[in-house]
């Protein structure tokens, strides 16, 4: 991370440094270096006689796809560290403006799940790793170099680091959202309680006013036929006192923050107060969407590179656990495959390393488009002309604050791509395999020939 550390453990924030970004370059180039030395004098074995060309375009493509995958992660942070100390900067004004009004954030529940993916992914690559290594060591004389075995695993530990990173930065992005949502959630309870109440005195009101007209008509009917006489209708014996109606007291929850209203005869219209919180709420959506852009600005590319990579590796895996699965020879950095259960993690955690972020996007994305449709709910719960009008204003704003995250603009980060790939991967592993099947019946028909025609050669020898 190309930050000064000890300013961010004195004041708890990202301040860029030219020593750290010099130490980011030096460990790259020794990262790169040391991974490229490990992984070839570990794999000299890769371009032998019974590896077909396939298998060995494959591998070397996945060999440089991952330090690929570490220099886009660490020079992409030092590009774009000035945009994520601007990022964090105007999440936390956005924070203090939503707690002025008394919306609550809570990123507790995010902080957990952040540290508890970080752990797990780390501990998987060191298990995957240390399943490699000790294969290594079963197989080879020179246990000490192959230490160097462990350095092929940084690369990918880089990129896990980088793509929590993402997910943190997103999650915060989705819980704001989720804040503005559940604001117009609650007002929308609230005036629907209000609503109801008004109604259920209306009715009350319109019950008590119809009874005492009958009773009206039935002492006049009384009084008409002679029956009784005014002086012989029966007096309380006491007058009733009139019902006092005090002024309710100001509340001091919701209510009083949300709305002000005026109450006639049949509904209740907003004031100001409303209109005005509702007109701040959208800016603060405004800057919300700005912010997840400016986060998807910052990691598209390396999102692109690690779509290309699960694709790549995922199909690769699958491609060589068949390979495993029918006898032939595997290349050493993916004898992994040799492993059912060990090939099953690593497809699992390449996968939701693809997945979570494309996830976590997605539904950032929906929660966004949310908001219009409770601000609605809202106006339809007011049924009101002026607050129509604020509402439909408003929708229009948030309807233009459109929020989508791409790789680099190549395809969406939603659901869809998910599909898009597992139908990719599938149907690429097939050609692989008809591609394998099609070499093995070549060299098994080139070595049927050559036997057959070394018995022929000998049959003629042995005539003469």
């Amino acid at each position: 991370m190309p930050y000064s550390v000890g300013h961010f453990f004195r004041e708890k924030k990202l301040k860029p440094s030219i020593v750290a970004n010099i130490w980011c370059c030096v460990i790259l180039l020794n990262h790169t270096l040391l991974y490229h030395y490990a992984t070839w004098s570990s794999s000299l074995d890769m371009g032998g006689s019974q590896n077909n060309t396939l298998t060995i375009v494959i591998g070397v493509f996945i060999i440089y796809m991952e330090p690929a995958l570490m220099v886009a992660d660490i020079v992409s942070m030092m590009v774009n560290q000035r945009d994520l100390v601007q990022c964090m900067e105007r999440m936390q004004i956005v924070d203090d403006k939503l707690r002025k009004e008394n919306i609550p954030l809570g990123y507790g529940r995010v902080s957990l799940v952040i540290n508890v993916v970080l752990i797990v992914a780390l501990a998987c690559e060191v298990i995957l790793i240390s399943f490699n290594y000790f294969l290594f060591e079963l197989s080879e004389e020179a246990i000490v170099s192959s230490l160097t075995w462990f350095l092929t695993a940084l690369p990918l530990m880089t990129n896990s680091v980088a793509r929590v990173w993402y997910i943190a930065l997103v999650c915060m992005v989705r819980q704001q959202f989720l804040a503005i949502n559940e604001y117009f959630m609650r007002t929308q309870e609230v005036f629907l309680e209000i609503k109801l109440n008004m109604q259920k005195t209306a009715r009350s009101a319109e019950k008590t006013a119809r009874g005492v007209e009958v009773v009206g008509y039935l002492d006049r009917e009384i009084l008409a036929k002679g029956r009784i006489t005014p002086e012989k209708i029966p007096q309380a014996p006491f007058p009733q006192p009139p019902i006092q109606v005090h002024p309710a007291p100001q509340p001091t929850t919701i209510r009083d923050t949300l709305l002000a209203f005026t109450m006639n005869e049949k509904n209740f219209s907003v004031g100001d107060k409303m209109d005005k919180k509702l007109i701040l709420i959208c800016r603060l959506h405004d800057e919300v969407c700005e912010i997840g852009k400016l986060v998807n600005k910052m990691f598209g590319f390396q999102m692109l590179i690690t779509m290309a990579y699960g694709f790549m590796s995922i199909t690769a895996q699958f491609y060589f656990l068949y390979c495993g699965l029918v006898g032939q020879k595997i290349p050493i950095l993916f004898r992994n495959a040799e492993s059912l259960w060990i090939s099953c993690i690593f497809i699992a955690l390449t996968a939701c390393k693809c997945i979570s972020v494309i996830y976590v996007s997605w539904k950032t994305k929906t929660d966004a488009q949310k908001s219009g449709v409770h601000l609605h709910k809202i106006a339809n719960v007011v049924d009101e002309n002026h607050f129509y009008h604020i509402v439909n204003h408003l929708s229009l704003k948030l309807l233009n604050h459109h929020l989508n995250f791409t790789a680099c603009g190549f395809f969406d980060l939603d659901m869809t791509t998910v599909y898009a790939i597992t139908g990719a991967i599938t149907s690429y592993l097939i050609i692989l395999i008809q591609f394998n099947l099609a070499a093995q019946k070549t060299r098994s028909m080139a070595s049927n020939n050559t036997i057959t025609n070394n018995t022929s050669l000998l049959n003629i020898t042995g005539e003469f």
